[in-house]
């Protein structure tokens, strides 16, 4: 069995993606989804109608009354919170406390995704995409493939790796026979993810390899996202590769244009770290 086979099969031990997130997923990109279907599916989930009561609650929503069910909770926070908060509430206990190999606490995986997030959002309402929650979706989970990698780290402690190595992709490819990008697709596909979240994450740093259109264009948003906030600050700062001028090129976009959209978007960013951290457990490492 091939070292990528043996990093795919440990999966099944990172745990699953409850029903009703699996479902929130849907709806957060259904243009035709209202605050009844995200509340029909949210009830039924304990730990999720929780989290969502604890957030509408806390200091970041800074409400005159206490929020006490899930329809209140998602007219205070809006649907896209609803997506954020289960999204982060399932993928915070998948992601170890440190990711060997990228020399990455959980606070700073945390920090870079949601600034990804954040970013590829704005940046595909910018271009005009067609489905920018999609977008942002696909920003937060880019990266799942590291947690996939990490895993299998951990199971083998003989196996050795500089930290912070693995933030080369040849290198990753080398020790591995696949990259972090592949494994994310792979976890993406166990965890019954919408098809362009793990394609996103698969070409997520080859958009130009990518098999459809839609595709191509979701991961090059993705791409300038990932590697804008490595150039901001949010995340290991190491492993940026630089921005291709295909990207800006098939996006129709300027660098000054993203410079704009980064310094922007850099009050919202924190914005979401903060709540999103009452969730996953931990503060980001630092908004820049």
């Amino acid at each position: 069995m091939s070292i990528a086979s043996e990093i795919v099969g440990r999966i099944e031990t990172i745990g699953t993606v409850p029903t009703s997130v699996a479902q929130v997923f849907g709806l957060v990109n259904d243009p035709k989804a209202t605050g009844v279907d995200f509340e029909r599916v949210v009830r039924p989930d304990v730990g999720l109608t929780a989290n969502l009561l604890r957030c509408a609650n806390s200091s970041y929503y800074r409400g005159s009354r206490e929020i006490t069910s899930v329809r209140e909770a998602i007219t205070r926070m809006g649907m896209r919170r609803v997506f954020e908060v289960a999204a982060t509430a399932s993928f915070a206990k998948a992601v170890p406390e440190v990711l060997k190999g990228y020399d990455a606490p959980a606070a700073s995986y945390w920090d870079h995704s949601v600034a990804v997030a954040v970013l590829a959002d704005r940046v595909g309402r910018e271009v005009g995409f067609t489905y920018p929650d999609l977008a942002f979706t696909a920003g937060l989970l880019h990266d799942l493939g590291k947690i996939v990698v990490a895993n299998w780290l951990d199971a083998n402690p003989a196996i050795i790796v500089k930290p912070g190595s693995l933030l080369d992709l040849e290198l990753e490819q080398e020790l591995f026979g696949a990259t972090h990008a592949e494994f994310g697709e792979a976890l993406c596909q166990k965890w019954n993810l919408p098809k362009d979240i793990g394609g996103a994450a698969r070409w997520h740093h080859a958009p130009a390899d990518a098999p459809t259109a839609t595709l191509r264009y979701l991961s090059t948003v993705v791409q300038v996202a990932d590697e804008a906030a490595h150039q901001a600050g949010f995340g290991e700062a190491t492993g940026s590769a630089g921005i291709e001028p295909e990207a800006f090129e098939r996006l129709n976009l300027t660098e000054e244009r993203l410079r704009v959209i980064v310094e922007t978007s850099k009050p919202e960013i924190a914005r979401t770290q903060e709540l999103l951290a009452q969730v996953s457990g931990g503060r980001p490492a630092r908004a820049a």
